[in-house]
This record gives C-alpha cells, sequence and structure tokens, in this order.
C-alpha cells in the first residue's frame, strides 16, 4: 500500500496493483481495507456509468463497491451481485445499492440476505434463493 496526492495504490503479487481514491476508498476502509471481508482490489475503479456513477472490484466473494453522487458508495457481493447482475446492474429496475447487505441465520430460511437499492430489495436465503 503506498499513499498518494491524488488516491492511494495497493499491490498483492496474485492481484496486482490498483489505484484507489475518493468515496470508494472510504468505503474499502469503513469495510476494513484489505484484512476486511473485500479483500484487495482487483481492478481499476471504472467511471462513466449511469447518472456518472463508479465501481471498484475485490478479490473476495465477487464484491465491488459501487457509488454514485445520489446514492455514495456502497458494496454488493456474493448472490445478491448475481442477481443484481442479472436484472442489468444500476442501469435496470433497482438502480443502485442504498445501503450494505444484512445478513442473518433464520430456521426456515437459512442464511438470510437483503440489500436495499434504489428501486427495490434483493433478498436471497440459503434455503430458498431469491424471494
Amino acid at each position: 500500500f503506498q499513499r498518494f496526492d491524488r488516491g492511494h495504490i495497493y499491490w498483492q503479487r496474485y492481484t496486482g496493483a490498483h489505484f484507489m481514491r475518493g468515496e470508494i476508498f472510504k468505503e474499502y476502509g469503513r469495510l476494513g481495507w484489505e484484512a476486511g471481508r473485500m479483500g484487495f482490489p482487483t481492478s481499476p475503479e471504472y467511471c462513466g456509468l449511469k447518472g456518472r456513477g463508479c465501481f471498484q472490484t475485490f478479490e473476495r466473494e465477487g464484491s465491488a463497491i459501487y457509488w454514485s453522487p445520489r446514492t455514495g458508495a456502497h458494496p454488493v457481493r456474493g448472490k445478491i451481485r448475481e442477481h443484481w447482475a442479472t436484472q442489468r446492474w444500476e442501469k435496470g429496475r433497482f438502480g443502485y445499492p442504498l445501503e450494505e447487505e444484512r445478513c442473518s441465520v433464520n430456521r426456515e430460511r437459512g442464511l438470510d440476505c437483503s440489500q436495499r437499492f434504489q428501486g427495490g430489495t434483493i433478498r436471497w436465503s440459503s434455503k430458498k434463493g431469491y424471494y
């Protein structure tokens, strides 16, 4: 890891070197940096998304942090991100994420996760799938 005037570069042998900055970098820090659930960055920050949004991908759980001026920066990962992809990401009916996923263990549904997006909530459970 090295700090520069306009951002930071993270490097790891398996993921290479990737520049991070701004709100995505701040959210990455809130989530525990490279020692957290997301691991090291695996891509540069991609911008030019709908509504001037950006995203960056990470090594664990198929995770990414998405940012837009209207919604801020929030992680999307795992099964919820897989489903969001089938709905055309931020261009689809769900839009951008509004918060991090929330998970709990439920006797009926097993691991039960949900995440709010601009256009609704995506829910997934280990026993029922998407609902």
